[in-house]
């Protein structure tokens, strides 16, 4: 356990955050880790002139191909609509960007690897290729959080990528400037989402609406394992790299000419020439912070008012399917009844009571696993944010991480509590 070497927080405000959850047990974590890294970081992201040129391509009079490689959870789904949309192709025409079709780069085999050798889909080479013979005085902007992970590999992966990217002049020169833009979410924000993607199951593909587990886990249906569970197999097995978005970010910045990363949580952008700050969502955020010389669209998203900020919305009742399975298991629910419909009949009980529905026990996850995650996420932020004001960020990112523990994003519902409860019973005896 690392030494605490304050935050300006007392030990006191900690341990009420811990009562507060009711996870006594994480006082000595939270009063160990209610500071920062020295080296913290800002949500201010530096202008794009600082970005970090690698210097594959010096001429300044060439375009960009600016690609948007997520990673997921961090409002891509979004940030896609918009691009695509006919309303804001029409504002990035006029900062001279061509948008490679949605269709086109976001399917997953657009760009993919094997033992080090490289392919891409035929529709994806055909637009490449239409996009080098008449659009090379063009910008390019293409996004799909896909090429987080599907990202170059060494100098021979990186060389197989440009050259189908870039292309080349009769000069050997390459057509265009290579830009990746990163979003940056906090790895304690994300991961709960990640796990709330990875049991998204039975939706249909044009609709963004979970459809409901329909089989019970004995016959063949798909089981839901609780938050706590899943998150400490995912960091103690050694495969934090992969849910960390490290390799692909690292990856992609090697093989760039620049990037940008954007900061998930900055509400505040700088309009084109501006010197003071204005309110800015998602997509304006990306735009004027992530894409170079997109100043004619910057302008215009600061000025328009409703744009969706969440396109790709969470599901938020697994807590009561596992409720349901839990109680199938143990001969509460028969098997005559479809899991999707007793799961809604308990959602309908559990929130007909506001004191019922905010009173569950819940199973959260122990000290050592939130020790992972805090590290986890830290490491994370180190790596990835640019900093200006590092006291700042040590504020923002300590502050974030009590929020969610104030708001059990890391726990789930216990069924095994949930069942002993008398008005619990009484409800599976008369429902089911």
């Amino acid at each position: 356990m690392k030494k605490s070497r304050g935050f300006g927080k007392s030990a006191r405000s900690s341990k009420a955050v811990a009562s507060a959850i009711g996870l006594v047990a994480l006082t000595p974590f939270l009063i160990s880790h209610i500071y920062l890294y020295e080296n913290g970081t800002s949500n201010k992201l530096e202008k794009e002139s600082k970005a970090d040129v690698l210097h594959f391509n010096d001429s300044a009079d060439k375009r960009n191909f600016v690609l948007h490689i997520g990673p997921a959870k961090t409002g891509t789904t979004t940030i896609q609509n918009q691009i695509n949309s006919n309303k804001l192709r029409n504002q990035l025409a006029l900062d001279n960007y061509d948008v490679i079709e949605h269709h086109v780069i976001h399917v997953r085999p657009s760009i993919n690897e094997i033992d080090g050798s490289y392919s891409f889909s035929d529709e994806f080479l055909a637009v490449m290729d239409k996009l080098k013979t008449t659009r090379r005085n063009s910008n390019i902007l293409g996004s799909s959080e896909y090429l987080n992970k599907r990202y170059p590999r060494g100098a021979s992966g990186c060389s197989s990528v440009r050259n189908v990217l870039l292309g080349n002049m009769r000069n050997g020169e390459e057509l265009w400037k290579l830009h990746i833009v990163f979003t940056y979410r906090r790895l304690y924000d994300s991961l709960p989402s990640l796990w709330n993607q990875k049991f998204k199951f039975h939706r249909e593909n044009s609709l963004p609406v979970h459809r409901g587990h329909t089989d019970w886990p004995d016959d063949g249906g798909n089981r839901i394992i609780p938050f706590h569970e899943w998150i400490h197999k995912q960091l103690d097995d050694g495969k934090e790299d992969k849910y960390k978005f490290l390799h692909g970010y690292k990856s992609w910045k090697a093989c760039s000419d620049s990037i940008s990363v954007v900061n998930y949580y900055d509400h505040m952008v700088y309009p084109p020439n501006g010197t003071t700050p204005v309110e800015a969502d998602l997509v304006s955020n990306f735009v004027c912070n992530g894409i170079p010389g997109a100043s004619h669209t910057c302008s215009f998203l600061l000025q328009e008012i409703g744009l969706p900020e969440k396109a790709n919305p969470s599901v938020d009742f697994f807590d009561f399917d596992m409720l349901a399975v839990y109680a199938h298991e143990t001969g509460l629910i028969s098997s005559a009844w479809e899991r999707k419909i007793a799961t809604k009949r308990i959602v309908q009980f559990a929130t007909s009571n506001q004191t019922r529905s905010s009173s569950l026990p819940m199973r959260c996850p122990n000290e050592t696993t939130l020790q992972l995650l805090y590290d986890h996420s830290l490491n994370f932020e180190r790596t990835v944010m640019v900093s200006e004001n590092k006291t700042q960020q040590r504020l923002d990112f300590n502050a974030g991480w009590e929020k969610a523990l104030e708001k059990k994003m890391f726990c789930n519902y216990d069924p095994v509590e949930i069942v002993k409860r008398e008005e619990w019973k009484k409800f599976f005896e008369e429902s089911f």
